[in-house]
């Protein structure tokens, strides 16, 4: 009869992990130890993994932490099926991930952007001109400037 800790050090003890990982790994435990308490493993079953999402969700996890914790605690208890750690049949665990909502585009369709001129007034060498914006790549701040020669343009007048 394994605790949730216990098993938690045991898959630990098993797999050469990276700090960062096995710290994640630890905090998806603390977090259903929080929730249930440090209980036998067998204990937890389809319905309090579903109880647990019901309570947390969309109130103290977002539903990219909950996949991660469910991701962690799938293969922990995974882990423990294969070495006969736990007496189980099923983990609990499988199929409780939610789907995340989904992200708005960072991209804007080219007919929703209006093109826009800006005219700057240049003192060039021989002749008197303007540059002209004639267009732009939407997103970057890069801009194609056109010169205009105006007869007679008197920069600052």
């Amino acid at each position: 009869m394994y605790l949730i800790s216990d098993l938690l050090k045991a898959y630990l003890n098993d797999r050469d992990l990276k700090p960062s990982t096995r710290q994640s790994y630890g905090v998806a435990c603390r977090a259903l130890i929080r929730q249930i308490g440090d209980c036998i493993v067998e204990e937890i079953d389809r319905n309090t993994v579903t109880q647990w999402r019901r309570d947390v969700l969309r109130i103290t996890l977002n539903e990219v932490s909950w996949n991660t914790y469910m991701r962690h605690l799938r293969g922990l208890y995974q882990f423990g099926l294969d070495t006969g750690l736990i007496g189980l049949t099923k983990n609990p665990f499988d199929d409780s991930n939610v789907r995340c909502p989904k992200r708005p585009k960072k991209t804007t369709r080219r007919l929703s952007i209006t093109p826009k001129v800006y005219w700057r007034p240049q003192k060039m060498k021989k002749t008197t001109g303007v540059n002209v914006v004639t267009s732009t790549l939407p997103g970057s701040g890069l801009r194609s400037l056109t010169r205009y020669c105006l007869p007679g343009y008197v920069p600052g007048s």
